[in-house]
């Protein structure tokens, strides 16, 4: 038996303190002396060597090895490696102080269902730690992974892939600066920049983590996503995957350009099925709409400024909608929204869910998907001609019917409208009517001390431009009308009746049409009496009215990425690609009898060299 004596490092570093180990040759057809001058010499061993290091359980078949100091061995050939799960195979490495240097045209590790495949890998023996550099590739059960370099410890299963890494499966394909994949569990931490590519979804982070066996994904600094209808930011993203469902935490934004909505807030969760979108944290939304022009191509108008920044109020938008930041355009056509918390539930098959419209609900086609949005508690709108205030409101998109609830109250110029609830339709983000139930009262302002009012049992408005254009007032209908004359108010018209139809021009009522009247007096201004100066009920609520838009929304706005992230081109595994036609030849892919089983049954060699 031949007995080698190796120092074999019990650290990473060859260079460090190393301990002495053993290698036995057990098989080699000739060996021959070398002289190397200087009064150095070694051993050439050729033909079926076989060589094993006891203590690390490692074999080495090739076909010759150069011996040339008691810890260090040049092979060549057909060489194959084998400890314990993994096998190495290469054309030429050097064995030095534990470490294995292995180089070639092409290099395969394997290990269970696992393939590496490289031309420059360090092995260490003891530790089990591989480490490939100038590019890798790894085959597990057909997840090609690639990296410029990568450290393998095999005990924990463990793969750390740097630089360039991508990474490609069925469900997905992923690029990233630094990928940890613990085999054994299937877990992955990505660790920098990375790019996920999954059907027609794009996401994008600098830190997240996957864990196959729970099902969960974790995202976090600069999370960005893309899906054909929306465009999501946010701080941190959890994802439970078998529950379909995900939690949201910081600097929210979710831009629907299907729904022209964008959703903003600090803390979120949602769910997939049904649909369901929760913002519990500093919510907001955006209501934009959306034009056509003479050109055919569609428009958005959204008026969000911040540091100097806005967007644009009509911009030219190539389909699928996208928005862009622009400067100094004015703030137009955007309905701003605030709560405690807003909810968004959408139902893609609408008769599981909902009842059938009842008599308010306008007669539209039944769409296939169905979407409620709620508002909940401290509810303030805002938009440059129209606010509103209320607890709670409920909206959905098969009959475009906003429900308002609690102390409602809706202010457009000098008109404020208040009702115990109040239901309103809108058309492309547009007021289109508005039905007030129990105690519906109206205040017009035409001055600091005196207000044109109206009030019933029920009123019915109709808007243009969002201004009240026509209002029908139903049940003991009241009003008392300040008259102008070229501007000025000359006459009060204090009348009663049973109906009443009220017709606007310019924010100020034009004409009064009774149905069965009961009473009307006429007054000079300064014969007013102080009687008649109120309806009972008037309440001018100032105070509750948003005054700007930065009483409700501060946040800065992202621009739309989508035209970006469609110009962005999954990997194409160049690496893969040029290791695998290097090595397409090589004996190194064809499948050969492992000569494990074997090795402990044959008989030691003939001659015992030492060094």
């Amino acid at each position: 038996m031949l007995v080698l004596s190796l120092r074999l490092g019990s650290q990473p570093n060859p260079e460090q303190a190393k301990s002495r180990s053993s290698v036995i040759v057990r098989q080699v057809d000739t060996v021959r002396n070398l002289d190397y001058g200087n009064g150095e010499s070694g051993n050439k061993m050729l033909g079926n060597v076989v060589i094993e290091q006891v203590e690390n359980g490692v074999i080495i078949t090739c076909d010759s090895v150069y011996l040339y100091t008691a810890d260090s061995l040049d092979l060549f050939s057909h060489i194959e490696v084998f400890q314990g799960a993994s096998t190495i195979r290469c054309d030429k490495m050097t064995y030095d102080g534990g470490w294995v240097g292995v180089r070639g045209n092409i290099v395969r590790m394997n290990r269970d269902n696992m393939t590496l495949l490289t031309q420059y890998f360090d092995y260490n023996v003891e530790q089990e730690l591989g480490i490939y550099f100038n590019g890798g590739a790894v085959d597990r059960n057909g997840e090609l992974l690639e990296s410029d370099r990568g450290y393998y410890y095999a005990q924990p299963d463990l793969f750390m892939f740097a630089g360039n890494v991508a990474m490609m499966n069925q469900e997905y394909t992923i690029t990233c600066d630094t990928m940890e994949y613990s085999m054994n569990v299937e877990d992955i931490l990505f660790l920098g920049p990375t790019q996920i590519w999954q059907n027609d979804s794009y996401l994008s982070a600098n830190y997240g983590w996957q864990k196959k066996t729970n099902n969960e994904v974790f995202f976090t600094d600069n999370v960005y996503l893309c899906t054909p209808d929306n465009e999501l930011w946010t701080d941190s993203l959890y994802y439970y995957q078998a529950e379909e469902r995900g939690l949201l935490h910081g600097n929210i934004q979710v831009l629907d350009t299907v729904r022209s909505s964008i959703v903003f807030g600090d803390e979120g969760r949602f769910f997939n099925n049904p649909e369901f979108v929760e913002v519990y944290k500093n919510p907001a939304i955006a209501y934009y709409s959306k034009r056509e022009e003479n050109n055919g191509q569609q428009n958005i108008e959204l008026g969000v400024e911040e540091e100097g920044l806005q967007f644009a109020d009509s911009i030219d938008v190539v389909e699928p909608p996208v928005m862009m930041i622009a400067e100094n355009k004015p703030i137009i056509d955007t309905l701003f929204l605030t709560a405690d918390t807003i909810r968004s539930v959408t139902y893609p098959n609408p008769a599981l869910y909902i009842p059938q419209p009842d008599s308010i609900v306008s007669e539209q086609p039944v769409d296939s998907v169905f979407r409620q949005m709620y508002a909940f508690r401290n509810v303030r709108a805002y938009r440059h001609d129209l606010q509103a205030v209320c607890d709670s409101m409920v909206f959905n998109t098969r009959d475009s019917v906003a429900k308002m609830y609690v102390n409602p109250v809706i202010w457009s110029d000098t008109t404020q409208i208040s009702s115990d609830s109040i239901y309103f339709t809108m058309h492309n983000g547009v007021l289109d009517a508005a039905d007030f139930y129990n105690s519906p009262f109206i205040a017009i302002q035409e001055d600091s001390a005196r207000y044109t009012q109206v009030k019933g049992r029920n009123m019915k408005a109709f808007f243009a431009n969002n201004a009240v254009d026509k209002l029908d007032v139903y049940g003991n209908a009241q009003n008392i009308y300040y008259q102008r004359d070229k501007g000025i108010i000359s006459n009060v018209s204090v009348s009663e009746s049973a109906n009443m139809t009220i017709y606007f021009r310019e924010s100020r009522i034009h004409r009064v049409k009774y149905e069965y009247e009961i009473a009307s007096k006429l007054y000079p201004l300064d014969m007013l009496p102080e009687e008649d100066k109120e309806l009972r009920g008037l309440n001018w609520q100032g105070a509750r009215r948003p005054k700007s838009r930065e009483d409700l929304f501060t946040r800065i706005v992202h621009p739309s990425e989508r035209l970006q992230v469609e110009s962005y081109e999954p990997p194409i595994f160049p690496i893969t690609s040029r290791l695998l036609e290097v090595g397409k030849d090589s004996w190194i892919h064809q499948k050969s009898e492992t000569v494990m089983p074997s090795l402990r049954q044959l008989s030691p060699p003939n001659q015992q060299m030492k060094k």
